[in-house]
């Protein structure tokens, strides 16, 4: 009876196929020596017949049958009967149906869920509807920790082994007796729930079949109703306000930035062309100084070969000053001569002259 096990992401769109979802349930009859001894219901698991349904109602009697509404009876072979947990397997050829999934997403307080029942004589409704309150886990004799859920869609006692869905169609638990009716004297299966419904968890439901080797179709994730929907939309809706909102600022940082940086880059680019002409004018400048160094450097040649020139005129008018005054004393010697001879007159004077 292994399947294999298909996980589904998260989350689905609560959209509920209710005419799919009844066409899934049985109802479950047990009967002793051709005596029904018992009634409950129980829920197409896979396409090969598997039903899950509770162990209570099968304690009742050692042959079994299940029925889809308006078909005939089939028989029915107990593969599973788990008094600890009230999980009970059975095993029906012919029944032709798809069957509901098990849904293994945790299954959060104040979730709608919905009892499906058989539908009876009357036609009422299949689809009892009520909310989580909360999951518990219990440890039982003979199952270890089973855990359970607490709902108020409320059944009777003819009820007992039919599944709870979500708004999606899944099966997220199937109601079972308190597990505390094992012990009592009135059959399990008779027993009405009061204010709370127990729901075996179908993760404990999968797990407990895969400890056994069945393994059945299961889900994962959490079914969105429209609710749920329309939340998520509007927190969808605000965070991408919010993105708009951290663009449109990033952006504006970004402009800020921007000009901040043709700021700099102009203001840079002015003190470049500053920096130029500064560089410019220090150029020219010493380009300046160079030429008046030069200038200085010519004028002061010239002034040293001025006054070299000045020094050899001085030196030339020195010579000739000396030369004059050796001519004026020559001359002054000579012109002395001259007069001595005139004073001497007559032969001495001649003699005198010829000295000269």
């Amino acid at each position: 009876m292994a399947v294999a096990v298909a996980l589904l992401p998260a989350p689905a769109p609560a959209q509920m196929d209710e005419a799919l979802v009844a066409g899934q349930i049985v109802t479950v009859r047990v009967y002793k020596d051709d005596r029904q001894t018992a009634q409950g219901a129980g829920v197409v698991a896979n396409a090969e017949g598997a039903v899950l349904t509770s162990a209570a109602v099968l304690d009742a009697g050692p042959r079994v049958t299940v029925a889809v509404q308006g078909s005939e009876e089939l028989a029915a072979e107990v593969r599973l009967k788990e008094k600890g947990s009230g999980l009970g397997v059975l095993m029906a050829d012919g029944l032709q149906r798809p069957g509901l999934p098990l849904s293994v997403a945790e299954v959060a307080p104040g979730v709608t869920v919905y009892s499906v029942t058989p539908m009876g004589e009357e036609g009422q409704d299949a689809f009892k509807r009520g909310a989580v309150s909360t999951t518990v886990a219990r440890s039982v004799r003979g199952a270890g920790e089973v855990r359970f859920l607490h709902h108020n869609a409320m059944i009777d006692a003819r009820a007992y082994g039919s599944p709870v869905v979500d708004e999606c169609g899944r099966v997220v638990a199937l109601n079972v007796p308190d597990p505390g009716a094992w012990s009592i004297l009135t059959p399990a299966h008779k027993r009405q729930p009061k204010e709370v419904v127990f729901a075996l968890s179908a993760n404990d439901v999968a797990a407990r079949l895969e400890q056994e080797g069945v393994a059945l179709p299961t889900v994962a994730g959490t079914c969105a109703s429209a609710e749920a929907r329309a939340r998520e939309a509007q927190q969808e809706r605000q965070r991408a306000e919010e993105e708009v909102r951290q663009a449109q600022e990033a952006q504006r940082q970004a402009e800020e930035r921007k000009q901040e940086l043709e700021e700099k880059a102009r203001q840079a680019q002015q003190d470049q062309e500053a920096s130029e002409q500064e560089r410019q004018a220090a150029r020219a400048a010493a380009e300046e100084a160079a030429a008046h160094a030069e200038e200085m450097r010519r004028a002061a040649e010239d002034a040293k070969a001025r006054a070299e020139e000045m020094g050899r005129a001085k030196e030339a008018a020195e010579q000739e000053a000396a030369e004059a005054i050796r001519r004026a004393a020559e001359a002054r010697a000579r012109e002395e001569r001259l007069r001595h001879i005139a004073l001497l007159g007559g032969a001495g004077g001649a003699a005198l002259l010829l000295l000269i």
